[in-house]
């Protein structure tokens, strides 16, 4: 099961228990401790061979339930304490989660969804919630959250399911907005799943809190979403305590620019035109900016 270890004696002494606590002492080498790893988009119910969705969703709930709490342990394992659960069939995230908690089964912390909100034959339709028109969807979006759903995924577009279709906008701005407001009303927050640009630009239109899938159709088509020439992608690293670690961030932030400008060079001279510079900085947790060397992101 999850646990936190609330207190680590480093090399230099500088780390030590509680007065008073009573310690194990374990001496882990040269291995590295590492603080537990969040994954942000699981579908539990996945055998993880390529299945498709539609097959998935053929199985019983209860064997889907057993597939659900062995991957939960294979993460837990590696290292993730804590996940989203982006859609699963039935209650079966529902059950999963509750169990978790009951130490019944090992498993991460679960923020989950339950069930994806889909159009009639639209993806992810198959694992139960399909409504369309803007008075089923926010009814949809009630029942969910009666269940317990941390937050409400929405499918904006089609996907893999063989009924839908990537390349195309499934739900208006008018169907998004009735979810987002009302999942808004309880104090829930909205992502959609989105993989072309109408659906990215409803999702945008409508306040969608959370967009899924969607960096590749901005990449794929900039035109669409306004980006002028010259422009540039950013990215903010909300950090702790940056200053101790500006070197190491940095060159990491370098080694993300050089992969990101590599990845614009093979999509077209169109994109390259319009995503010409990718800006570092580093933000502390009251969102005030910090000063950095950037010598460190033009060095060699």
């Amino acid at each position: 099961m999850p646990y936190s270890i609330r207190s680590v004696a480093v090399r230099d002494g500088s780390s030590r228990a509680p007065d008073g606590a009573a310690v194990e002492r374990r001496d882990y080498g040269a291995a590295t401790i590492l603080p537990g790893l969040v994954d942000a988009h699981t579908h539990l119910v996945a055998p993880g061979d390529g299945t498709l969705g539609d097959d998935i969703a053929k199985e019983d709930d209860d064997i889907l339930l057993l597939q659900a709490a062995r991957n939960a342990r294979t993460l837990l394992h590696s290292g993730v304490t804590t996940l989203r659960e982006n859609g699963a069939k039935g209650r079966v995230a529902f059950s999963l989660r509750e169990g978790v908690r009951r130490q019944l089964a090992p498993g991460p912390r679960m923020v989950i969804c339950g069930r994806p909100i889909a159009m009639t034959g639209g993806h992810m339709g198959y694992f139960g919630s399909e409504a369309d028109g803007e008075q089923a969807v926010r009814a949809e979006v009630r029942k969910l959250l009666k269940e317990g759903a941390d937050y409400i995924k929405i499918v904006a577009s089609g996907g893999s399911t063989r009924t839908s279709d990537p390349n195309r906008a499934s739900y208006t701005v008018a169907e998004l907005v009735a979810m987002t407001d009302e999942a808004h009303r309880h104090g829930t927050l909205t992502a959609a799943h989105c993989t072309s640009a109408d659906s990215v630009q409803n999702c945008l239109d409508a306040g969608v809190d959370i967009g899924l899938d969607a960096v590749h159709d901005i990449l794929r088509d900039p035109d669409h979403f306004g980006l002028p020439p010259g422009g540039h992608i950013g990215a903010r690293l909300v950090l702790e305590e940056p200053a101790k670690r500006e070197r190491e961030l940095l060159l990491a932030c370098k080694r993300i620019r050089s992969a990101l400008h590599r990845r614009l060079s093979t999509v077209g001279d169109r994109i390259q035109q319009h995503a010409v510079e990718v800006d570092v900085r580093l933000i502390d947790r009251d969102g005030r900016e910090l000063e950095i060397d950037r010598s460190i992101l033009q060095s060699d």
